[in-house]
């Protein structure tokens, strides 16, 4: 399977690294094209230790996420309560580093 889009509930199914948008003055935004909204993100590592990292224009880190030491519990982070219920705004965001599981990443 390879990062993909599901537009009719606005989430992003990812398993591997790659751009998602990138944000191109001038354009309609459509589902690779920015800037977005991310409501929440939801990891599901396979194993213990597993990273999750996003990438911002600038190859800097946006959001990372980490499964415990012994523990590969789901890990979610929410910023619904952003930008009065919209979420964090990236203008371009990229998958740099998934070791392992599937992320589900929410849109507004």
């Amino acid at each position: 399977m390879s990062n993909a889009y599901a537009a009719a509930n606005r989430v992003w199914t990812l398993d591997s690294t790659g751009s998602l948008w990138t944000n191109t003055f001038g354009t309609k935004p459509s589902e690779t094209n920015g800037p977005k909204y991310v409501t929440r993100i939801v990891y599901v590592p396979s194993t213990t230790d597993d990273d999750l990292v996003f990438q911002d224009t600038g190859a800097s880190t946006a959001i990372a996420l980490k499964a415990g030491a012994s523990d590969a519990s789901p890990v979610t982070v929410d910023f619904s309560a952003e930008n009065g219920g919209l979420g964090r705004r990236f203008h371009s965001l990229k998958v740099s580093t998934i070791d392992g599981g599937t992320a589900y990443l929410y849109v507004a």
